[in-house]
């Protein structure tokens, strides 16, 4: 939506009469916030940056009355275009980043606050930290990462994000503030006229909102509920409309995580933490196919792994190529590896020392020597160890770009889930879907969710590469689908799906 130069000024002017924070209207921030990690782009009219709470309410005011779309973006990671968009951006890495409030098990919030930043402050004053993440490990705001509410890889370990949420601060559209807390839920209040206004006065916003919603779920058939509580886990596709009512109460903040900033703006939440992790107990295995590793999952699962990560021969190759550090580590014949760490407790409660030691001895031994699926295996033991095995885990996510000019992976399937027991079919009809359009890919994944990432390898030169990939999506999606997967799984929706 495109604004003359003097519809430019004016807008400008109105928004910096309204708020304390900034506004940048020119076209160099325009080109600036017109892209993220996603392949879209879409420039945006203005960019402003808040102060505070009231400078959004202020925004969302004027956003309203002039029917000005509002997007919101934290860190620009996202992969799927959630924080790109024409009308105005909300940006909160400037100013709303603040940690609020420290207490001995949760922490208060500001959006922009950096998930790393976070848990670099509070683990060195209380050795805790805040656990899930989807999204990038050096750059996700705890604001996206709870819009997103995405199965990261420290899912097996800690869960969902809306799991360690205790409470919430929402703008909505039309400027109306809602404090949400999981602790005190809400048993929505009927009624209209002069009786809703009295229910609004006597117990506030919340109630008359959270009895809309009830109403809206009370409209939706047995079926349809039901449908919802039955997807995958980790699916971040749609609403979580089974989780919001709760033995007639209703738990707004379940409704708004993983939304996507298309409900409200969360401009603060409350979060627990957990004691830091007590780690003893990981390996990585190395196989001849893909095929093995995939089976070997079945091995590790029932040990209630705290991760398991799939790298595929094409990441590997090039891990040992930029770091020599992994070429005596990482077999030159692996076609895939498996990278498990299983649960040992906390630093505040840890698991006894020597039955960890004897369940990763038993896995190894179970992958290694009585299935033979593995060739290989290395423990992991010591800090440098725990340093090696988290970076390549990180760097198999970006080592893809370090790749040729012109053959180049295309990120259209990088966070599709299915249930795990149908991996081995699924990777089966993908690799049989690629040949048929006569591609190759890289594989990768949170694998032990059922995640992976699926990167065609593309020379993006030839003129009908397009039409091509239109044809594989759709093809790739139907498979997802019969097999009872998500699309959207880590990263969310946003314009991409």
């Amino acid at each position: 939506m495109p604004l003359t130069a003097a519809g430019q000024t004016r807008l400008r002017e109105d928004l910096r009469g309204l708020i304390k924070g900034d506004v940048r209207c020119g076209e160099v921030t325009q080109q600036l916030y017109a892209t993220d990690a996603s392949i879209l782009q879409a420039r945006p009219i203005c960019i402003v940056y808040p102060r505070n709470t009231d400078d959004i309410i202020a925004v969302a005011q004027y956003a309203a009355e002039a029917e000005i779309p509002l997007h919101l973006r934290g860190a620009g990671t996202s992969l799927t275009g959630e924080s790109l968009g024409e009308g105005i951006i909300l940006v909160f890495s400037r100013y709303m980043r603040r940690l609020l409030r420290t207490g001995d098990d949760f922490v208060r919030i500001q959006p922009g606050m950096l998930r790393r930043r976070l848990n670099s402050i509070i683990g060195q004053s209380q050795k805790r930290l805040f656990g899930p993440l989807a999204g990038n490990v050096s750059s996700a705001s705890l604001g996206s990462i709870l819009a997103r509410n995405g199965a990261g890889i420290h899912y097996l370990r800690y869960g969902l994000p809306s799991e360690h949420l205790l409470s919430l601060t929402v703008v909505l559209a039309n400027g109306d503030v809602l404090t949400l807390d999981r602790n005190a839920l809400i048993q929505p209040l009927q009624g209209d006229g002069s009786v809703a206004l009295a229910q609004e006065i006597a117990y506030g916003k919340e109630y008359i909102y959270a009895g809309k919603v009830a109403q809206i779920l009370e409209n939706r058939t047995s079926n349809q509920l039901l449908e919802s509580a039955n997807q995958l886990a980790v699916n971040r596709a749609g609403y979580a409309e089974h989780s919001i009512l709760r033995d007639s109460h209703v738990d707004l903040t379940q409704l708004f995580t993983g939304s996507e900033g298309t409900l409200g703006i969360i401009v603060d939440a409350t979060l627990k933490t957990v004691s830091l992790p007590n780690r003893k107990g990981a390996a990585a295995f190395f196989f001849r196919s893909i095929f093995s590793a995939l089976e070997a999952v079945s091995a590790v699962l029932p040990l209630r792994p705290a991760l398991c990560e799939l790298v595929d021969r094409r990441r590997l190759t090039m891990i040992r190529d930029w770091d020599s550090r992994y070429r005596p580590l990482i077999p030159q014949d692996a076609e895939a590896a498996l990278l498990v760490e299983l649960n040992s407790g906390t630093l505040e409660e840890p698991l006894d020392a020597g039955d960890c030691q004897n369940n990763l001895k038993h896995l190894i031994d179970l992958i290694q020597t009585k299935r033979q699926l593995s060739f290989h295996a290395i423990r992991v033991h010591t800090e440098r160890d725990f340093q090696l095995f988290d970076q390549i885990i990180r760097r198999s996510e970006l080592i893809l770009g370090r790749m040729h000019q012109t053959i180049q992976p295309i990120p259209l399937f990088d966070d599709i889930a299915v249930p795990v027991g149908a991996i081995h079919t699924v990777v089966g009809d993908l690799f049989s879907l690629l040949q048929k359009h006569n591609m190759t890919a890289s594989l990768s994944g949170h694998i032990g969710q059922g995640h992976l990432r699926v990167h065609p390898l593309l020379d993006t030169s030839q003129p009908d590469m397009i039409p091509t990939l239109a044809s594989l999506v759709e093809e790739v999606y139907a498979t997802i689908w019969q097999q009872g997967g998500t699309i959207s799984s880590e990263w969310g929706t946003g314009l991409l799906k």
